[in-house]
């Protein structure tokens, strides 16, 4: 099947000039998946849409081209010339030793899950096989204490290097168990950073053992901290987390576009607290307005939508750290 539907799309892209009328030039099919009856498309595009509503007949023509009974999802990378780095700015991203790969989790607007999916992804990694570290990287509202039930300070190496604290398997470090939940952090910009920067390359991340995958949950905005993340380290990709109401999309908006200008990739969004269900009757009902033209403007693959889920609500409070099958769809997906 995926070979039918990849050939289906050469061929409406080669053999008419329909795209012409969306794009400067054809369109690159990059990524194909099936999972669940869905069909995942991401194409690189070297143009946005003029506006949704060519956005919208252009899949509706490639839904009709494909033919298949599956709901179709559509996410699309805009690739505009990579700004020429020079030596000193290209030898300025560091690794972290003992760390393989590296996903930031970013919003946007604050509230909208982004701290509860960074450690469900995180959970769901590990069931995979992966070892898996989560770093805190919210300095002015740090929450992963409360999140993992984690309150002890951690310990330090004979070099002086803090040793992340080791809970369910996972590597967590958080400014959160740092510094005392009652006191506020009240920093300038420059110390902040450096906050950053040493949660970054000063914590031993392979003391238990090398990582696979470092999830970084980033505070909302797109400011300071974002800004030395990117430009300290090689950053394999990007999930952005939203709620379906439009005033948490047009920040997401904005943290698409910071990510794209600077050439991270972004591999979907995650729809969180996007209805609720009945646990009387099973009813689905939706908590915001849920209209598509909300997340439409996200040029991205859509990964899951998340229900709001009362039991996980307590479970972060408590510190309690299950996995819910929720989140598989998206970490299926990506990974």
């Amino acid at each position: 099947m995926l070979e039918d539907i990849q050939q289906k799309i050469l061929n409406i892209f080669s053999e008419t000039n329909f795209w012409k009328e969306f794009f400067q030039t054809p369109p690159t099919l990059s990524s194909i998946k099936i999972l669940e009856q869905k069909i995942y498309l991401i194409f690189q595009i070297e143009n946005a849409f003029v506006s949704n509503q060519h956005q919208i007949k252009f899949e509706e023509k490639i839904q009709r081209v494909i033919d298949y009974n599956f709901e179709l999802l559509i996410g699309y990378e805009v690739f505009k010339k990579a700004p020429v780095l020079e030596k000193k700015q290209l030898q300025s991203k560091r690794d972290i030793v003992g760390v393989e790969k590296i996903y930031l989790v970013a919003s946007g607007k604050g509230g909208v899950g982004k701290s509860t999916t960074s450690l469900q992804l995180a959970l769901g990694l590990q069931q995979k096989g992966l070892k898996v570290g989560l770093l805190d990287a919210d300095i002015y509202g740090p929450s992963l204490s409360t999140l993992t039930g984690t309150f002890e300070k951690p310990d330090v190496t004979t070099d002086k290097k803090i040793i992340p604290i080791q809970k369910n398997g996972l590597a967590l470090m958080s400014l959160s168990f740092l510094v005392s939940a009652d006191k506020a952090t009240i920093w300038r910009g420059p110390m902040a950073q450096s906050a950053l920067l040493q949660l970054l390359f000063e914590v031993e991340w392979a003391y238990h053992g090398d990582l696979d995958v470092l999830i970084i949950d980033t505070p909302p905005g797109t400011g300071d901290i974002h800004l030395s993340l990117i430009q300290q380290l090689v950053i394999d990709g990007v999930i952005l987390v939203t709620t379906p109401q439009r005033l948490a999309v047009i920040d997401a908006v904005k943290a698409q576009d910071m990510f794209l200008k600077l050439n991270i990739p972004i591999l979907g969004y995650i729809e969180n607290m996007a209805y609720v269900v009945c646990s009387k009757c099973d009813h689905h009902q939706e908590i915001f307005c849920n209209d598509r033209k909300n997340v439409v403007v996200l040029k991205i693959p859509k990964l899951a939508s998340i229900p709001h889920i009362p039991k996980l609500m307590k479970d972060c409070d408590e510190g309690k750290m299950f996995l819910y099958s929720q989140y598989l769809e998206a970490i299926n997906t990506i990974f």
